[in-house]
């Protein structure tokens, strides 16, 4: 899992190389080269378990320093994990987040792949209301209604546009010219600087500014919208007023 550049790895990697090049016995192993291993910064204790059997093989048990190992999770995570503490709370919240994740990850393939996907209610989030009598003609039978959340997911294409205004024709498709070549370097066209402000940055205003432009009462008005889809089920034509 350690990339082959990973202080740790490399330097196991070349002490073994450099043990194995001086061709040692099981005595010289078990004495000069462990004191090898021990001098290396990562290393904890180290200790030949088994060697000079017929096939000349040797096993060394290496222990890492909990600095390092540490260190290392951390790399891996890619967050700051301390100790043993903290990793065990980071697996507790993980887990946590895994759960919540496979409830949502059907309908996200689905959203993806569709342009819609819903998060279905677990059990314990749906309530069952009072049961009622009901009466159809002369005859009697009990309505048992059960309520549950459901969350719908829609894509939605938002279009943003970046039109900087720099002066005559000209100049224009030197700006043009100058943004394809940006496009060819680096990170593409995402880095290009105009005015001072990346064409990423720019694209991530307009988004947000699409994005706050839906008012809380439009969706209100959305929301309301699907739970009649959903609960009438009518098929019938929808009007949005916003």
């Amino acid at each position: 899992m350690l990339p082959p550049e990973h202080p740790v790895k490399e330097g196991l990697v070349n002490i073994t190389k450099e043990l194995m090049q001086e061709e040692p016995d099981s005595e010289t192993l078990g004495t000069d080269g462990l004191a090898k291993i021990r001098a290396l910064e990562f290393v904890e204790k180290a200790g030949l378990e088994s060697g000079g059997g017929e096939d000349g093989s040797a096993r060394i048990r290496v222990d890492v320093d909990d600095v390092w190992y540490y260190r290392m999770l951390s790399e891996l995570a890619g967050v700051e994990i301390a100790g043993e503490y903290q990793l065990i709370s980071m697996v507790k919240e993980l887990s946590a987040l895994k759960t919540e994740y496979e409830q949502a990850r059907e309908a996200l393939a689905s959203v993806r792949n569709t342009g819609y996907g819903v998060i279905t209610p677990r059990q314990n989030e749906i309530r069952m209301e009072e049961p009622v009598v009901i009466r159809q003609g002369n005859k009697f039978g009990v309505k048992l209604k059960a309520v549950s959340p459901s969350i719908h997911l829609i894509r939605a294409e938002i279009e943003t546009e970046i039109s900087p205004i720099v002066g005559s024709e000209q100049q224009a498709q030197d700006l043009i010219a100058y943004i394809r070549e940006s496009a060819q370097n680096g990170d593409g066209i995402w880095d290009t600087n105009i005015f001072g402000k990346s064409i990423e940055q720019m694209t991530e205003d307009g988004i947000r500014g699409k994005l706050s432009q839906i008012t809380e009462e439009g969706r209100q008005k959305l929301q309301q919208v699907m739970q009649r889809i959903v609960n009438e089920n009518s098929g019938g034509f929808i009007c949005i007023i916003i």
